[in-house]
């Protein structure tokens, strides 16, 4: 079975699931931290940030760079809506270890938020629109 484990010091935060169950039932999977927070991986200093098309308007999508593994960086974040750019959203195509891969937005890094706009001492506050700030009270 293909496992994916993310963790976090607060156990509330701890998710363990299997991503072929989740594949297979065609239901969302929960967000790698609670509430709304699902960190996206990149292997190389220049990758892009992949966002899928039915992938949540208001979780907070954080791109991490493991390019000097074992030390990982934090890179930037976007809010889904904010990934969907029609700019962005490449067609299916075939990788290259032969797979077929479906559309996605593949956010350019430079574009993404810093981390210096993101709200550490509010781990629980979720945005409802598209207008409202991350920082509003």
């Amino acid at each position: 079975m293909a496992y994916r484990v993310w963790c976090h010091p607060a156990p509330e935060w701890i998710y363990f699931y299997d991503i072929k169950e989740y594949k297979r039932k065609k239901i969302p999977k929960p967000p790698d931290f609670k509430p709304d927070i699902d960190a996206k991986w990149c292997g190389k200093p220049k990758h892009r940030m992949i966002v899928e098309p039915d992938a949540d308007d208001f979780w907070r999508y954080l791109l991490v760079d493991g390019s000097e593994h074992p030390t990982y960086k934090m890179i930037g974040w976007y809010y889904g809506h904010e990934c969907k750019q029609p700019m962005w959203l490449q067609p299916p195509f075939i990788d290259r270890d032969g797979a077929l891969r479906q559309e996605s937005y593949f956010v350019p890094r430079e574009t993404l938020r810093p981390m210096s706009e993101w709200r550490f001492d509010k781990p629980y506050h979720r945005v409802t629109s598209t207008t409202e700030p991350y920082w509003a009270d």
